[in-house]
């Protein structure tokens, strides 16, 4: 598997340095600042910066543009591992190689995992343009905790790993990618709480809400970005989100090895 690994990070490295050189790093970080920028336009030019009671308490007390860009943070980090990850295979059969990954002996873990692996540089890379511009519009890091809030950006980071396995899956047997992903970035990006509290939406949409990953990592890092160390404050969101990256991970792993009989079938026909 080790060396299965090290050749998809070295194939998939060579495929963005020479055909894809900036570009997608450039859309990504423009798209996660102008996700920023709207809402702070808004806080400073139709809220004169005032929130309501209601969100201090969703909040926790945290300020609306710390709260803003940990989500942004965390959106952008899940929407770029969604991109990388989830579109590799649907991107190997549209660039005819997905026939010789099929046929060969490689381990389809090996193969996620170095293309996760691969793009996580980036990802992080892409995350602290938004940090940055969050720190100069005026959202506050707290150093004390800034190692613990690291930590919780790894872990997210694996589960949005997990739950881009069963998108890739849609994905290869859709045969698409711009209504998966679309679809996905949006619901997360509206109800996952990147940018207001989900209690704010109606009971249905908060429901769906939780079956999202994005929904308890965002969750997660604001509580150790605001110093919370009751335990109780944490337990039910960390349970529920290693729930669903291991729920995520089966049904994205083994969906594809049940739809890649089919695949073989069409390539040996």
């Amino acid at each position: 598997m080790i060396s299965g690994i090290k050749a998809v990070i070295i194939k998939n490295r060579l495929i963005v340095k020479r055909a894809y050189p900036w570009t997608f790093v450039t859309s990504r970080i423009i798209g996660g600042i102008f996700s920023m920028a709207i809402p702070i336009l808004l806080y400073y030019s139709v809220f004169n910066t005032e929130v309501s009671g209601a969100f201090i308490k969703y909040a926790h007390g945290c300020d609306y543009l710390t709260y803003l860009m940990i989500g942004q943070v965390l959106n952008v980090l899940s929407f770029s591992t969604l991109m990388s990850v989830g579109r590799c295979l649907i991107t190997e059969q549209r660039e005819g190689t997905l026939d010789n990954i099929l046929l060969s002996p490689v381990s389809r873990v090996g193969y996620f995992v170095g293309t996760y692996i691969e793009q996580f540089g980036r990802s992080i890379f892409e995350s602290a343009f938004v940090v940055l511009f969050g720190v100069i519009v005026g959202a506050r890091i707290p150093f004390d905790s800034i190692p613990i809030i690291l930590l919780c950006i790894f872990f997210s980071s694996l589960t949005f790993f997990s739950m881009s396995i069963m998108v890739s899956t849609i994905m290869i047997y859709t045969r698409d990618t711009y209504l998966v992903q679309n679809t996905f970035y949006l619901l997360m990006s509206c109800i996952c709480g990147v940018a207001f509290p989900i209690e704010y939406l109606p009971k249905g949409l908060q429901l769906l809400s939780d079956i999202f990953p994005l929904t308890y990592a965002i969750k997660i890092t604001r509580l150790c970005s605001l110093g919370i160390i009751q335990i109780q404050a944490y337990f039910d969101p960390i349970v529920k989100l290693v729930a669903l990256s291991f729920l995520y991970f089966l049904l994205g792993y083994y969906g594809f090895r049940i739809h890649e009989k089919k695949l073989i079938e069409d390539v040996l026909a």
